[in-house]
């Protein structure tokens, strides 16, 4: 009888699939439901339907609240959904459920997630076939799509994370092909995907990494014209100010209390055991350790999936004002990481750890909500930071012995 083969790809549709399932069997025995174990507390939609709003005061957009912080290329799209409806009486622009309700805008938003998820599936099938795995597209992009970072966060508040994620995997799968055009691409993408959502220029990293420093340069003036050009229809000179004041006043809100960042974190860790003056000393080293920690990893590790990981971790949990959703950004690195390993069989431990990290990540584990007092935001980030802490000692670990006869 011929011997089934486990490869890393089914470690992580299994882990996933299995947290999938479990949930619907906990909701139909009346263990909670999709509200109380899964979506975020925020209003549905909240996040589109905020910056859409804020986007309909036109060249007062930046002065309009504080909380409009994304860069002027969101705020074109934002626009666009506000313009394509038919022009409304006046709605206060912080009125944000007011836009929600306005003649077509939620079917706006529909069309936009269904264009999303086609093409995070597309994306997700150009990993796969190309190592030899295409057959299991549709299940890993639907567990992906269905899992916790996407279905109960991203998706549920409409956020533009969604398709910045979408856009950073299709860049890093064209990032060494052999086609000039494609190539391009995903210097275009990553710069889109920076202007969009800021935190993702740290990606551009990549390409210092490895030495590629006439297209890192090419990323640079390609994210300058993209980030800067479009204020010209969003206040200019004055909006340019005001859009800093803006990210500088957010950046500035350290938020003690959410499991999801560094600083969060480990302020929860310490927190009663040491004074609060230490708790917040000891959170705020933490943080710039944890930015320095994955950019010597990054730089160290020979692995492509590795070295995208340790470059997603700091838009992930780097900013103190980041919300659980910013996990979307593992997008990447995981299709990677079942391209380049996810074909083999499953015999070695650490990429066996590595496929149910990431099986986790993307799954929908309501679980969480009966095992951790603050349910699934704390259970993914108390098993998040501590597994990349292990692949960080890992990794330094194994630069120095690849290089232990140089070093000497």
């Amino acid at each position: 009888m011929k011997r089934v083969k486990l490869t890393y790809t089914d470690l992580f549709i299994l882990v996933s699939l299995l947290t999938l399932v479990s949930s619907f069997i906990m909701w139909i025995c009346g263990l909670g439901n999709i509200n109380q174990s899964v979506l975020s507390p925020e209003p549905i939609f909240c996040d589109f339907f905020y910056h859409v709003g804020y986007a309909s005061a036109g060249a007062d957009l930046y002065s309009v609240s504080d909380k409009v912080c994304f860069p002027p290329l969101a705020y074109c799209l934002y626009y666009l959904v506000w313009k394509m409806n038919p022009a409304p009486a006046t709605i206060d622009p912080g009125d944000w459920e007011a836009f929600r309700g306005y003649e077509n805008n939620l079917l706006i938003l529909v069309l936009y997630s269904i264009v999303s998820a086609i093409l995070l599936v597309e994306c997700v099938r150009a990993y796969m076939r190309d190592s030899g795995q295409g057959r299991k597209t549709l299940i890993v992009s639907l567990l992906i799509i269905c899992s916790y970072p996407f279905m109960g966060a991203a998706i549920q508040r409409g956020n533009m994370i969604v398709i910045t994620s979408v856009l950073i995997a299709y860049s890093f799968l064209w990032i060494d092909s052999d086609n000039a055009v494609k190539r391009e691409l995903a210097l275009v993408f990553l710069a889109i995907a920076s202007c969009l959502k800021i935190a993702p220029a740290f990606l551009g990293l990549y390409y210092l990494f490895d030495k590629r420093y006439k297209e890192f340069a090419r990323l640079v003036i390609y994210t300058i014209i993209l980030f800067f050009g479009p204020f010209v229809f969003f206040g200019g000179m004055e909006g340019i100010r005001e859009f800093f004041n803006n990210v500088m006043t957010l950046a500035g809100k350290q938020d003690e209390y959410s499991w999801n960042t560094v600083y969060g974190f480990v302020s929860r860790v310490v927190d009663g055991k040491v004074s609060q003056a230490h708790k917040e000393i000891l959170a705020a080293f933490s943080r710039q350790a944890f930015l320095v920690i994955c950019t010597i990893c990054a730089w160290m590790t020979g692995d492509k999936w590795k070295r995208i990981f340790f470059l997603c971790m700091v838009p992930v949990s780097y900013v103190s004002s980041n919300y659980v959703y910013t996990l979307t950004y593992f997008l990447a690195p995981a299709v990677l990481f079942l391209k380049e390993e996810g074909a083999g069989e499953a015999k070695r431990l650490i990429p066996s750890l590595v496929a149910l990290g990431f099986g986790l990540v993307f799954s929908l584990p309501s679980w969480m909500n009966y095992v951790f007092a603050d349910g699934i935001r704390e259970g993914m980030f108390v098993i998040l930071f501590p597994a990349t802490a292990l692949m960080a000692v890992w990794t330094i670990y194994r630069f120095f012995v690849s290089h232990k006869g140089r070093l000497m």
